[in-house]
């Protein structure tokens, strides 16, 4: 996954970027300061991966991703929104990335865009400074206590942030929707008056083949072996892929979507001819910080009920 959880942790420990820095004073700020908007959303993206094969071996593994969502206008064309990391975490951990917060402008129709690109290119020059790399370092992956990309490019944000998204406008029965690895759309159906809706995909051979491709040059790059995407793709090509992606959306009584859980499923057959069964199940939670606590420095803290925020993503292998 190349969202929240890939954090530069090794490298900034390495570099010693610190509460002290530039960057972290640049972005450290309690909700209370930040400006207007009264519209404050928890978005959590929990991750489980299972894999078996033939011969009995499995491992299995479980991530956390969080986003705070603020609402900082609304207008007749479309939404103001800013994102952020929870707000309990810590300015070292602020240190360890320049991407947030970011301000987003999301049309009602047309893609989203980022609002104020130089405010984060400046932030990434401070943080490349600090970490004492260069342009040369960009999108390239390292190892330290977990595998991370240097990520130089403002417009990635974007990319972050529609792995969080959940603002699904006009969802209805029949709506058409289309997920990243799958062949085609599917037409959704309603089976809870209006309020749950399903689907299922048939995912893409390629599509599965590509991004096993492509992990496989990150290890590479990582281990510092020469592989081509070109070679690993060959390589791939030989694979046979079947599997099915299953989507299932919740929304409120208003039509608004609250929580979406993706079911992939799929066979990976290598040219051993031993299959290798694959299960991930993605589930995207917003919350609605309506009810909410406030600190003793002021600060806007989410109510027990709602899960704690979590910095970076906690993983556990088994």
């Amino acid at each position: 996954m190349r969202h929240i959880a890939l954090w530069l942790v090794g490298l900034a420990a390495t570099v010693g970027l610190t509460a002290n820095s530039p960057l972290v004073r640049s972005v450290s700020r309690a909700p209370s300061e930040q400006s207007g908007g009264s519209a404050i959303f928890v978005i959590s993206r929990d991750m489980e991966t299972e894999e078996h094969g033939d011969g009995g071996s499995s491992s299995s593994s479980t991530d956390r991703d969080t986003l705070i969502e603020r609402v900082l206008a609304e207008r007749s064309d479309g939404l103001e929104l800013e994102y952020d990391l929870p707000w309990d975490t810590t300015e070292q951990d602020r240190a360890r990335q320049w991407q947030f917060p970011v301000r987003i402008w999301r049309p009602f129709s047309g893609p989203p865009r980022l609002i104020d690109v130089a405010t984060l290119e400046k932030r990434l020059k401070i943080w490349l400074d600090h970490a004492k790399l260069t342009q040369a370092a960009c999108g390239h992956w390292y190892f330290t206590w977990s595998a991370f990309k240097i990520e130089c490019d403002p417009q990635s944000t974007l990319q972050t942030v529609a792995a969080f998204d959940l603002r699904l406008a006009g969802i209805r029965d029949g709506t058409l929707y289309q997920d990243a690895m799958a062949s085609a759309p599917t037409a959704l159906k309603t089976i809870d008056a209006g309020k749950t809706f399903v689907g299922e995909m048939q995912v893409d051979p390629d599509k599965v083949r590509r991004g096993q491709a492509e992990t496989d040059v990150i290890v590479a790059q990582i281990s510092k072996k020469p592989l081509t995407l070109e070679d690993a793709l060959k390589a791939r090509a030989k694979e046979k892929v079947s599997g099915t992606i299953a989507v299932t959306i919740y929304a409120d009584a208003a039509g608004e979507v609250q929580r979406k859980s993706t079911i992939t499923k799929l066979e990976i057959t290598g040219a051993d001819g031993k299959p290798v069964h694959r299960t991930v199940s993605v589930l995207l939670t917003r919350r609605d910080l309506a009810g909410v606590s406030t600190g003793s420095k002021g600060v806007v803290y989410p109510s027990r009920a709602i899960t704690s925020p979590i910095v970076s993503r906690q993983t556990r292998r088994s």
